[in-house]
């Protein structure tokens, strides 16, 4: 597998080709008890089973996709709402007030 691959599958440790491990796969001494992740999303620790070997961590399955499929937490919401109700408040005060002023010019007009 090309470092470029194992980079995508999101997976880790690597081994010294830059290749994925897989469970049941012989893990080197410096990973003793390590965890990391397989080439398919499964959770994967190196244990001594028969020898020092990469094992699936138990209740784990391989995600569909490297990515969240959840939003992220928020601010808990914005005044949005709020600000809109006040523009929109000042804006037919304004027109009104235009309006106002529009009328009465007229009507100081015409008395002349």
């Amino acid at each position: 597998m090309s470092p470029v691959a194992a980079l995508l599958a999101s997976c880790y440790p690597t081994t010294d080709s830059g290749g994925c491990y897989q469970p049941g796969q012989y893990c080197p001494e410096s990973d003793h008890g390590k965890t990391g992740v397989a080439e398919d999303g499964t959770q994967i620790i190196c244990q001594n089973n028969n020898g020092w070997r990469w094992v699936q961590v138990s209740g784990t399955t391989p995600s569909a996709s490297p990515f969240s499929s959840a939003a992220p937490a928020t601010g808990g919401g914005g005044t949005a709402g709020l600000q809109d109700a006040l523009l929109l408040g000042l804006g037919v005060a304004a027109l009104l007030a235009g309006a106002g002023n529009l009328a009465y010019r007229r009507r100081l007009t015409r008395n002349r």
